[in-house]
């Protein structure tokens, strides 16, 4: 497989990977952007699909009931993403077997 880059919305990855840490400075160091970054993009994903999927009790980061069932649904597309990946793989590396003959005249003449 081509790495662990799969065909999703840095979003999506961002999301997922806050779901994990829980912690949106973590997760921007562990991304490598910004934690601003990260905000907009949860954000963003908030307006998009109109429902808070994070909230705080107390200090405490918690996925909300929204943001577990897209965490279980992103998680699906992630692994469709990877079968996709390694079936168009599978399919290009399909080897293909020639032989060439001659007849000895032809052999002894290369």
């Amino acid at each position: 497989m081509k790495g662990e880059n799969i065909m999703l919305d840095n979003r999506v990855e961002t999301f997922l990977a806050l779901c994990e840490i829980m912690n949106y400075t973590k997760t921007a160091e562990t991304l490598h952007i910004t934690q601003p970054a990260v905000t907009q993009q949860i954000r963003w994903l908030e307006e998009y699909y109109g429902c808070r999927l994070f909230s705080y009790q107390g200090k405490v980061l918690r996925l909300t009931e929204k943001g577990e069932t897209l965490r279980r649904l992103a998680q699906q597309m992630t692994a469709n993403a990877q079968g996709i990946l390694q079936e168009m793989e599978r399919e290009e590396n399909t080897e293909i077997h020639l032989r060439i003959g001659a007849t000895k005249t032809i052999g002894d003449y290369m």
